[in-house]
């Protein structure tokens, strides 16, 4: 079948082409895509900032919400006419690796395991998630990158514990996400930083919630003037002047400071070992 895609060709230059959508694998879904989301991983793939692509063209996308037009003779776990959240987090069912779609100008097309920013994708089984109860299904996609990489972060990585104060940097969809699993873990004291005083308007009221806009002002300054010896800190920027600022203001004697913002490749920081000797730790 054909359909439209957008597909990254070369350094900041996508192209909306017709493409052609072999048959589903035994373990491949045929989607049709409602909605899709896009982070900022994608705008560094878009932009090259995460290092020479080896796949190019290719489609892009890897979050977002659709309805199952058909599947492969191996799927089990969704049928026909489901409605699902397509997320780049492996999940129960067989794993397949990218598919080639085709362009009659351009020639092979590559796509990943999930791919969103087309009207129809061929997806592996392992990366959809059957919705339930269709309410709405556009806020439906931040369950495919932000939500469970937030709540597995605040959970899992750095093991939350109920009373204790966080940082966040970067309130995008992540740092939001990561904000409610810092309310639901039970923390007294979150605060939120970014250069966006947008970003930042519909949160200050939330209990337990303070927020602090760093645009033309020094971060660092900032920090050590409102902030001393936190819980835990995450950023969710990639950027790593944050990060080291960050690490300054997390508590010595058990302290975690957590990146999950994607950082350009081949970029470094220098950290005072004493952070470390002194019992912070930092973690991805």
């Amino acid at each position: 079948m054909k359909t439209k895609a957008a597909i990254l060709f070369s350094k900041n230059n996508v192209k909306i082409i017709n493409v052609e959508l072999p048959l589903p694998e035994q373990n491949q879904i045929l989607v049709k895509n409602l909605y899709s989301s896009i982070c900022h991983t994608q705008l560094g793939e878009y932009s090259m900032k995460r290092g020479k692509d080896r796949y190019l063209p290719h489609c892009m996308g890897h979050e977002g919400v659709g309805k199952v037009i058909s599947v492969g003779s191996n799927v089990k776990k969704i049928k026909k006419k489901d409605y699902i959240v397509m997320s780049w987090i492996k999940g129960d069912g067989h794993q397949t690796g990218g598919t080639k779609y085709f362009s009659k100008k351009f020639g092979k097309i590559n796509a990943g395991p999930v791919n969103t920013f087309s009207n129809y994708s061929l997806v592996s089984e392992n990366r959809v998630y059957k919705i339930k109860k269709i309410n709405n299904l556009k806020k439906l996609t931040l369950m495919g990158c932000a939500i469970p990489t937030a709540f597995n972060a605040v959970f899992e990585s750095l093991k939350v514990k109920k009373n204790s104060t966080m940082v966040i940097a970067g309130m995008g969809g992540l740092g939001i996400a990561c904000l409610y699993a810092s309310i639901y873990s039970g923390c007294k004291k979150i605060i939120c930083l970014d250069i966006n005083n947008k970003k930042l308007v519909n949160i200050e009221k939330l209990k337990n919630v303070q927020t602090i806009c760093n645009k033309n002002k020094d971060l660092s300054k900032l920090l050590k003037k409102q902030i001393k010896n936190v819980d835990y800190t995450i950023d969710c920027t990639g950027n790593l002047k944050v990060v080291e600022e960050l690490l300054s203001v997390t508590k010595f004697l058990g302290g975690k400071c957590l990146i999950i913002g994607n950082p350009e490749p081949n970029k470094k920081i220098i950290l005072d070992p004493w952070q470390f000797i002194l019992g912070k730790s930092i973690l991805g």
